[in-house]
């Protein structure tokens, strides 16, 4: 193994309940309808070009997508004041800055969330790769986040490890032909079948188990 990529929200830190939360405002606020159910089945792991318009069920300027996208993270950004990381995560980091393996963000999230997490656990200068929901043009499932940080590390895919709490995001990451484990912060471990394995948090996680690989 050689690197090793997360994926931020619901990852790095369980802050989906709150991004869940901010687009029910957002719904309500245009008058638009959306249930949690609905937020876990369409909208997590997607990018905002995506779900703005499914989200209003018509096609939408990008001038407008983007000034909804922005209202929805403002609100976002609002409620998710207390950001926690993920138990074990900053030992995790450790162990595999130690094992010299390269360290790799690939997320969904737009560049301001991104910025908004990363700034408040102080790790922004942390990560080897960082891909955002703005570097590309297809949200997860689509492998294309995963193949633009496997180029950027200049790794094969067999040789990463990727973590993950969507099925979106798991099925992004297999697509793209890597290794996933994933956390268990969004949907039990029984729905989680397609990952290598699940885990509640980092604290479960053996690194020497994968670096054989």
């Amino acid at each position: 193994m050689k690197a090793v990529i997360f994926d931020l929200d619901g990852t790095i830190v369980n802050n989906i309940p709150f991004h869940a939360q901010a687009f029910l405002e957002f719904a309500r606020d245009k008058n638009t309808h959306l249930t949690v159910g609905e937020y876990y089945r369409k909208i997590q792991g997607r990018i905002n070009k995506e779900i703005i318009p499914t989200l209003f069920g018509k096609k939408l300027s990008k001038e407008k997508i983007k000034k909804y996208a922005s209202e929805k993270e403002a609100i976002y950004r609002r409620l998710y004041q207390n950001v926690i990381p993920m138990p074990g995560l900053f030992d995790l980091f450790k162990k595999i800055k130690e094992s010299r393996l390269k360290l790799a963000l690939a997320t969904s999230a737009p560049f301001e969330n991104v910025g908004h997490v990363l700034g408040e656990l102080n790790i922004k200068d942390v990560f080897d790769v960082q891909v955002n929901g703005d570097h590309v043009n297809k949200g997860k499932p689509d492998p294309e986040i995963y193949l633009k940080t496997l180029e950027k590390l200049g790794v094969e895919p067999n040789e990463c490890l990727v973590f993950e709490d969507s099925i979106p995001g798991i099925r992004a990451a297999k697509a793209a032909g890597m290794k996933v484990i994933a956390i268990t912060t969004s949907h039990p471990p029984e729905k989680l079948k397609e990952a290598d394995a699940a885990i509640d948090d980092f604290t479960e996680i053996n690194l020497q188990k994968y670096l054989a690989d």
